[in-house]
């Protein structure tokens, strides 16, 4: 495992922010806030099992259709590895999975026993069960690395990512005389999801600088019509 930091060109973001400040007649820091809430927003709901670079949610938040995505996704890969059975059945399920899990699993992809031809552990249903209930809980874990750099926005994610705490995260802010600077770091990434991770964040950070625009775009035609100047959109 290794840390995850949100370590990417902000100046897109900043330049919306200083010109947002002034056609909304705000300080530059509640600009500045309100697109670093709007990236924070994102990058959670960019962050497995959300698979969208855009996500879909208000202003690209994660959704309860990634959790039911996370949670199939779970169950489809226990189908793959393990063969339900009514007695018997392999020994420490979970360590199985987790092995699997460590060793093979890519985002997006399925996770598939490792036995020769195709073949499946089996599973005592009870046990198998139990498994997945545990596993579910998990759902959002990845997403909720972000925890401490978004409440630090004064923001939150939904409840089944920020139940997850904000241990295996870290942030910094730094609001002064023009100087705005924000960090937020996922801490406990697997490396085979890293590059992946990295490629959406960019993706996050050009959709709050445009997300910025699109309300000055607005603004400006708002005023231009109040004043009764022609607009077209």
């Amino acid at each position: 495992m290794s840390g995850l930091a949100l370590e990417i060109d902000t100046s897109a973001l900043v330049r919306s922010a200083a010109r947002f400040s002034g056609v909304a007649n705000t300080t530059l820091e509640y600009a500045w806030l309100r697109g670093l809430r709007g990236l924070a927003r994102r990058v959670v709901g960019i962050t497995p099992p959300a698979n969208s670079a855009s996500g879909r949610g208000p202003g690209g938040a994660i959704t309860t259709a990634d959790k039911a995505r996370g949670e199939n996704a779970l169950a489809r890969d226990l189908g793959y590895i393990f063969e339900p059975v009514l007695e018997g059945g392999a020994r420490d399920l979970a360590g199985i999975h987790r092995r699997l899990f460590l060793a093979n699993k890519k985002p997006g992809k399925p996770l598939r026993s490792d036995l020769s031809e195709g073949n499946r552990y089996s599973a005592n249903v009870a046990d198998l069960e139990k498994v997945y209930r545990d596993l579910r809980r998990k759902v959002g874990r990845l997403a909720g690395q972000w925890n401490s750099g978004v409440e630090a926005l004064g923001i939150r994610s939904p409840g089944w990512v920020a139940r997850h705490g904000s241990a295996d995260g870290r942030h910094r802010i730094v609001f002064g005389l023009l100087k705005y600077h924000f960090e937020m770091a996922a801490t406990d990434v697997p490396e085979d999801v890293r590059a992946e991770m990295i490629r959406r964040i960019a993706y996050a950070e050009r959709y709050a600088a445009a997300s910025l625009e699109r309300e000055m775009e607005a603004m400006i035609l708002k005023a231009a019509g109040q004043s009764g100047f022609e607009t077209r959109q």
